[in-house]
């Protein structure tokens, strides 16, 4: 026969086994866990990295609309201000471009160089008379184009480098 000391250390046993059992499981469940905490965690990282990229994109793209609006304006403003210039003689056959009479501006008499004019550029041309010869000239200061309006040079013109032309689409300026 099984004396009670033997049912309680059965019993005991028992007890233990099924704490070690609750203990493994309990073990188990935790490394479970613990894998999709960190599985968890780490799609929320790409997913805030993926909201960061996205939102960089969408400010560089709004950045590239306001630079293109800006642009489109430009050009608007400047499409409006050629209007009030025409294409004239400066005297000796030189061309450059002259600001219309007609036009009510306020703007007192002057002439734009043609080859900023052509580059989207309004650069007023500044006369100068050149003490040898005599000649009186219209000169570009940013190019450097000189245009003899009366006399004759008796010099030749300073050599000055020929300015490299502005795309008006890459949004450069001088």
């Amino acid at each position: 026969m099984v004396s009670g000391t033997e049912i309680m250390a059965a019993y005991q046993g028992l007890k233990t086994g099924l704490g070690v059992l609750q203990a493994l499981h309990a073990t188990a469940k935790g490394a479970a866990i613990n894998e999709v905490k960190f599985q968890l965690t780490q799609h929320i990282l790409d997913a805030q990295q993926a909201l960061t990229a996205a939102s960089n994109a969408e400010a560089e793209a709004t950045q590239t609309i306001r630079n293109l609006e800006q642009r489109i304006m430009d050009l608007e403003n400047w499409d409006a201000q050629s209007e009030s210039y025409e294409l004239a003689d400066t005297g000796q056959g030189s061309l450059a471009y002259r600001f219309k009479d007609a036009v009510e501006g306020g703007e007192p008499p002057h002439w734009l160089c043609p080859h900023c004019y052509e580059h989207r550029q309004k650069s007023i041309m500044k006369h100068e008379k050149l003490p040898v010869g005599r000649c009186d000239t219209l000169v570009c200061h940013p190019c450097g184009l000189e245009l003899v309006t009366k006399g004759v040079r008796m010099q030749a013109a300073p050599s000055r480098p020929i300015p490299k032309a502005v795309n008006p689409w890459s949004g450069g300026r001088r």
